[in-house]
């Protein structure tokens, strides 16, 4: 009687760990362009334009740091009144 394993899944390659894993070619990119049109279809929370409006304002500010500040606060005046002392520095 032959031994009869269950098939493995692929095993990624050692210079592309995702490979085999992940979409590829025309997959992969029917899934970003649905991604992007669900996110550009989500209507922006209060939050998230309070955030545009920062960011528009500090350009010189990187917007990681901006978000990081208002989600500490969620007030739109106290993260401006933060931001113009760091960009007075």
């Amino acid at each position: 009687m032959a031994d009869q394993r269950p098939p493995q899944p692929p095993r990624p390659n050692q210079a592309n760990p995702t490979e085999g894993f992940l979409p590829q070619g025309q997959e992969r990119a029917e899934q970003v362009e649905t991604l992007q049109s669900f996110e550009a279809a989500k209507p922006q929370s209060e939050d998230d334009k309070n955030q545009e409006i920062l960011k528009r304002e500090f350009p010189k500010i990187d917007s990681t740091l901006i978000a990081a500040l208002y989600s500490d606060s969620l007030n739109l005046a106290a993260t401006r009144e933060m931001l113009h002392e760091l960009s007075r520095e």
